[in-house]
């Protein structure tokens, strides 16, 4: 905090602003707080904070004369039913519906740090689960992607045992349609050859016939031949006989 040249002004200013909240507190409180600024005044001169919990007195008319309705602690709602800037008091009703007089200078539009904590200390500790549920999802995630790895390179052992497979299989059907191309050719030649036969053995068919043919001709002409070899020795020796 800044400290005024003039030390005497300077306590008297600080005494000025104490004054104000000291006049809400117990008699009893107020004097040995009167004492504690009096010698903390006149100490050397460091840097202070003013706390944040505070009782601010609401008074039955617009000065400290008037009595005290009831002491509202820092942060209190309250509804303003007029503002007198001369006197420097605000007309408020509290939650209780009583009326009274406070000081403008201890009254402000906005909120007081401890109620705007609350629900940043709120949105924390959620902000704080919402981190753990987090890293336990990504935790588990991280299992599953080792997970998916170990199931991925097993698919990739698997595809390359498929392809290695797949080529011995196109091998294979290579050599099968050289093997049907060649039993075409044994086919086509074996009718080629069945056709032959047929015609070898008609072949074979006719020349026995004619075979038949001929002997049974060779057989007559040699019959024929015989009984005329046969007619003309008979006929020779008959001549013969006679001739004797």
């Amino acid at each position: 905090m800044v400290v005024s040249k003039n030390p005497l002004r300077w306590l008297s200013l600080r005494l000025q602003s104490r004054y104000e909240i000291l006049i809400a507190m117990p008699s009893i409180i107020r004097t040995f707080a009167v004492l504690f600024l009096f010698l903390s005044s006149i100490a050397q001169a460091e840097t202070l904070y003013i706390i944040d919990q505070l009782w601010v007195p609401m008074r039955s008319g617009e000065s400290t004369a008037y009595r005290i309705i009831r002491n509202m602690s820092s942060g209190s709602s309250l509804e303003v039913l007029s503002v007198n800037e001369e006197t420097g008091y605000t007309k408020v009703k509290n939650s209780r519906g009583e009326e009274g007089f406070i000081a403008s200078r201890f009254m402000s539009n906005k909120k007081i740090a401890r109620h705007l904590l609350k629900p940043v200390t709120t949105e924390l500790e959620k902000t704080k689960q919402r981190l753990t549920a987090v890293n336990a999802d990504n935790t588990r995630l991280q299992a599953e992607l080792q997970q998916l790895d170990a199931d991925n390179k097993k698919l990739n052992e698997q595809v390359s045992q498929l392809q290695q497979n797949f080529s011995g299989l196109k091998s294979a059907t290579s050599d099968v349609v050289g093997i049907n191309q060649e039993n075409e050719q044994m086919r086509t030649r074996l009718v080629q050859l069945e056709k032959q036969k047929q015609s070898l053995e008609q072949q074979t068919q006719m020349l026995e016939n004619d075979s038949t043919t001929d002997q049974w001709l060779w057989g007559a002409l040699i019959a024929f031949f015989g009984a005329m070899v046969t007619f003309v020795i008979s006929r020779l020796m008959g001549r013969s006989k006679q001739h004797w």
